[in-house]
């Protein structure tokens, strides 16, 4: 698919639909990873941006704090990705919540991750909030990840067991990254006949080259969308 035939299938927006989308991304979050020239590149965020900071295996906790430490100086507001899989224990996580506090980070998203299990005590998110919950916090606000096209390795009752406990200390979702509105929508109406309530913002990529986005597809499991994006 080349850009002139993009343009060719484009659908214009009614006023409607075009007030809706500014609402969506009035608050829209710019997630980063801690790669070497990664804070040449902030330069472009907005003044105060919202920012995530991703818990990349291959650069260490340690890098994620890093980076959310220096974007949180530069007066944004930012949220760092605490994996449970990078955590090598309660020890561990407490100087990481430490370092949050004299930062004065107050946001988190907490994931399982896609680090291989260290064996530690803490094994998935559900283990990582509940240890963050008793040993005491600076966050106001807690996120968790959510799946509408599913996980390549956990089967989807797993998965809907794990948003129920996580209900109990999260504030918000996020979804998978997903091409297809249709999969978003209909998930969402699951989710709400099951009883999940929490808020959900919206995993969307950023402008990026097709074949980039089918990669990115196949590595973290979204084959749906994938399928969709072809």
């Amino acid at each position: 698919m080349n850009w002139r035939f993009w343009r060719r299938k484009r659908v214009e927006l009614s006023e409607a639909q075009r007030a809706a989308l500014k609402r969506l991304v009035a608050e829209a979050k710019y997630e980063l990873i801690p790669l070497k020239d990664v804070l040449a590149r902030a330069e472009a965020l907005p003044a105060g941006a919202a920012v995530t900071v991703t818990a990349s295996p291959s650069h260490g906790i340690e890098a994620t704090f890093d980076l959310a430490e220096a974007l949180a100086a530069r007066g944004h507001d930012v949220t760092p990705h605490l994996s449970a899989h990078m955590i090598r224990d309660r020890a561990h996580l407490g100087e990481l919540l430490a370092r949050a506090r004299a930062a004065g980070i107050t946001k988190a998203f907490v994931v399982g991750g896609d680090a291989k299990d260290r064996g530690s005590e803490l094994h998935d998110g559900v283990q990582l909030l509940r240890a963050i919950d008793e040993s005491g916090h600076p966050f106001t606000e807690i996120g968790v990840p959510s799946y509408p096209e599913g996980h390549p390795d956990i089967p989807d009752e797993v998965l809907l067991a794990a948003l129920r406990e996580k209900q109990r200390y999260a504030h918000a979702m996020t979804t998978q990254m997903c091409f297809d509105p249709a999969a978003v929508a209909a998930w969402l109406a699951r989710m709400r006949a099951e009883g999940i309530t929490l808020p959900l913002h919206l995993g969307i990529p950023g402008v990026a080259e097709l074949t980039k986005l089918m990669t990115i597809s196949a590595r973290i499991g979204v084959a749906d969308s994938a399928r969709y994006l072809k």
